[in-house]
């Protein structure tokens, strides 16, 4: 069967670019090889180069720094009784650790803190760990679909510090956080 001229061409340098793929192959392959023969190396803190005879490898420890942990509070509706909570709704955590509002079910949620009682210090520390927040000590509208809401817990005393979801006040939906010492 013999193609038109266009078509022809076209054959051509598929054709063309199929071979250059298939002797690129085996090179892809040796390249992964030797890759993969070097990242236990690595891992291990060996130096992909020998050391020379004059100067010994030096390993050092990577700094010590707190471990930092995500808690997730989720914002769910329960839709026959009407119920909204936060799950869990109470958590424990240490300045430096995220929290992480991501709403399940319902339409719009808010977390707002109850901060009547705070220090100027402890309020402003609080305003300043809440993103693109929408007023004094109050999240932004959360809305199902949405990516979720994080709040690193900042460099507060220790002690329970309660919220609520504005939205659904009326039906109840309080937590708390239980801030410890570092």
């Amino acid at each position: 069967m013999t193609l038109p001229p266009p078509f022809r061409n076209l054959y051509a340098a598929r054709r063309r670019v199929q071979r250059r793929a298939l002797l690129a192959l085996p090179l892809g392959v040796a390249l992964l090889a030797t890759l993969a023969a070097a990242a236990p190396a690595r891992a291990q803190g060996a130096s992909p180069r020998p050391a020379s005879p004059r100067q010994a490898p030096t390993r050092r420890a990577p700094p010590a720094r707190p471990s930092v942990r995500t808690v997730e509070i989720v914002l769910r509706e329960i839709t026959p009784r009407e119920t909204y909570r936060f799950e869990p709704a109470e958590v424990v955590v240490r300045p430096g650790d995220r929290l992480r509002f991501r709403v399940a079910s319902g339409r719009t949620h808010e977390v707002v803190f109850r901060g009547e009682q705070w220090s100027e210090r402890v309020r402003a520390a609080w305003n300043a760990a809440l993103p693109d927040r929408m007023g004094d000590l109050t999240s932004p509208l959360l809305v199902l679909g949405d990516r979720p809401y994080d709040v690193v817990v900042p460099d507060v005393p220790p002690g329970r510090y309660e919220f609520f979801c504005l939205p659904k006040l009326a039906f109840t939906m309080e937590g708390a956080i239980r801030v410890q010492a570092r």
